[in-house]
């Protein structure tokens, strides 16, 4: 499990929409709409795709009920989550803090996968340390405007 890819990875999609989740086998297929990071690779962009390898145990928990959980990915889609951050639970297990934009309320996204690959809006895949650069790029240009 490459946890620590991972969690960079995703780390450079905060306030990124997933606008699509469907599992291929164990993987995970989501497209995500991030707008400001993917204009950084091609100014016509709007999304990425990524693939979790080996993804298991997705699952959503509401903020505002933590008894109740959504495991479907199709209907995870149709929520519009917008990530807002990333963290471990464990070695295996990651949770995402997510808005639910469709829903007007967050919660927290859980899964584990043993890597993560993205490609851009043409399907070039994308290096890992090649999109950390273009986000905190991204990130500190707006520290500038301040």
């Amino acid at each position: 499990m490459n946890q620590k890819k991972i969690k960079n990875v995703l780390d450079s999609f905060q306030e990124g929409v997933i606008e699509e989740m469907s599992f291929s086998g164990s993987d995970l297929n989501i497209k995500l709409e991030c707008k400001f990071l993917a204009q950084e690779v091609n100014n016509t962009f709007q999304y990425f795709y990524c693939v979790l390898k080996s993804c298991t145990g997705l699952h959503l928990r509401y903020w505002d009920d933590e008894d109740k959980i959504v495991e479907d990915p199709a209907y995870l889609s149709n929520l519009l989550l917008e990530l807002l951050g990333l963290e471990p639970v464990n070695d295996k297990e990651l949770k995402v803090y997510v808005n639910c934009t469709a829903l007007g309320f967050g919660g927290n996204l859980f899964f584990s996968a043993s890597d993560i690959i993205v490609f851009d809006e043409d399907f070039r895949q994308m290096d890992p340390e090649e999109l950390l650069f273009l986000s905190d790029r991204y990130w500190t240009s707006l520290m500038d405007i301040e």
